[in-house]
């Protein structure tokens, strides 16, 4: 039964490679992403006006905003069918993001939430997802090297972890003596939707084979959904979450409550260059 499964692949895969059916797979295991944020803040909802520690003098009581930006190693998958492409790319970041602005956290009250926020803290496990789904065209199709250009829609979706200082961990504690906290730290997913644009240069050093460079671009002024938790790991194996008091940490609270309602707007810019193998079916 094996070599039978083998015998059909095999044929198939002949019959794919043989036959001119229009569909071209691009395999990117290297290139660069950057991915910016960029927040407006609502200040009637976020209270920062009377918030402790707010500068008035920094933002003149208008919207406060922050920025900030992701340098990522990514690979990706792009297949061309026709006129219509798909294209997915995964991204980890090299280091901490660059911020600067406005952060809810950063109003707190009580110095252990205060500290839930550390710019310096370990990214790994952050990781990035941008997918475009359009249509386009393919020039200099009968010559070696050959162009494609299209653009689409684009969704993104962002998990961003960070670790927090180590004296926020003195927000948990435990009845067990024995259980004790391994690892705490600020975890954000968010999900963002727009316009993509793609362009690539292949050039073919056999009838089926190439190598390939990828530029992709995604404008993404679309908030689907955004969420901040912070997420402990105890020594048993277990996830904690702590919640800030909604009386003595309003701001704290509503960012890890339903940050949506304290952001006016969001505009996100994922940018992708990568370069691989195109396989032409």
């Amino acid at each position: 039964m094996k070599k039978l499964l083998v015998v059909l692949v095999s044929i198939l895969c002949i019959g794919f490679v043989c036959a001119d059916v229009g569909v071209d797979i691009n395999i990117h295991p290297v290139g660069y992403m950057n991915h910016t944020i960029f927040t407006k803040w609502d200040n009637a909802n976020t209270l920062v006006g009377s918030a402790p520690g707010y500068d008035v003098s920094i933002y003149g009581g208008s919207d406060p905003t922050s920025t900030e930006s992701y340098n990522m190693y990514t690979l990706g998958l792009d297949v061309t069918y026709q006129y219509y492409y798909g294209a997915i790319s995964f991204g980890i970041p090299f280091k901490a993001p660059a911020f600067s602005g406005y952060d809810p956290t950063q109003y707190a009250t009580d110095p252990l939430w205060k500290a839930c926020t550390d710019p310096n803290g370990s990214i790994l496990g952050t990781v990035l997802m941008d997918i475009q789904l359009g249509g386009g065209a393919t020039f200099l199709k009968k010559l070696p090297i050959n162009i494609f250009v299209g653009g689409g829609i684009a969704i993104n979706y962002l998990h961003a972890k960070q670790a927090s200082q180590k004296s926020a961990w003195g927000l948990f504690s435990f009845t067990d003596p024995n259980v004790h906290l391994t690892s705490l730290a600020q975890v954000r997913d968010i999900t963002q939707m727009g316009l993509g644009v793609r362009a690539s240069v292949n050039y073919k050093f056999m009838k089926n084979v190439g190598v390939s460079l990828t530029l992709s671009d995604s404008i993404l002024p679309l908030l689907l959904s955004t969420k901040r938790q912070l997420v402990g790991k105890v020594n048993t194996g277990q996830k904690v979450t702590a919640k800030p008091n909604a009386a003595t940490e309003q701001l704290v609270n509503q960012a890890m409550e339903n940050e949506k309602k304290l952001i006016k707007m969001r505009f996100s810019n994922n940018f992708a260059l990568r370069l691989g193998v195109q396989i032409s079916f």
